[in-house]
């Protein structure tokens, strides 16, 4: 599927860097399916990531429910202390799976760029990612999924 996607890609790219000459505009292609490909891993990493850390902090209710039912104990005060804990931890976790995903992508792009400036299409490179093709738009969907999903955090 991620293959496919990137063959996507590439054939729109193709379609929408007409003034490039052919060995140019196979070195941005090139850029370009390798940028596009880590920004997927990394973004699907970071969604994964944080859907564990969500799943975890629903796990913090459950248990401080079953704590304060007396399941696991009659201690209100041990499970609320617990349940602080808990909420803190998956917190943290959510927190680091965004700060290493921006990280990331950061560092993607500025490979990427790096990589097209050593290639001589640094230009090209800037006006794609900086542009509003199906392409980029494509390739960068699942980094802008993440993103939305950390800036959310950041409004709680």
């Amino acid at each position: 599927m991620k293959s496919l996607k990137l063959v996507i890609i590439a054939a729109i790219g193709c379609m929408s860097v007409v003034f490039i000459s052919g060995s140019a505009h196979a070195q941005l292609l090139g850029i370009i399916d390798d940028y596009c490909a880590e920004v997927a891993r990394g973004a699907d990493e970071a969604l994964g990531e944080l859907g564990e850390a969500t799943a975890d902090l629903a796990d913090c209710y459950d248990e401080f429910d079953d704590c304060m039912s007396g399941i696991f104990g009659s201690d209100p005060v041990e499970c609320i202390g617990d349940y602080g804990q808990c909420i803190n931890r998956a917190e943290n976790d959510l927190r680091r799976a965004c700060s290493e995903f921006l990280r990331d992508f950061r560092g993607d792009t500025r490979r990427a760029e790096r990589s097209a400036r050593r290639e001589g299409v640094r230009r090209e490179f800037q006006d794609w990612i900086n542009g509003d093709s199906d392409s980029r738009n494509e390739c960068l969907d699942s980094a802008f999924a993440a993103s939305l999903v950390c800036a959310g955090l950041a409004e709680q």
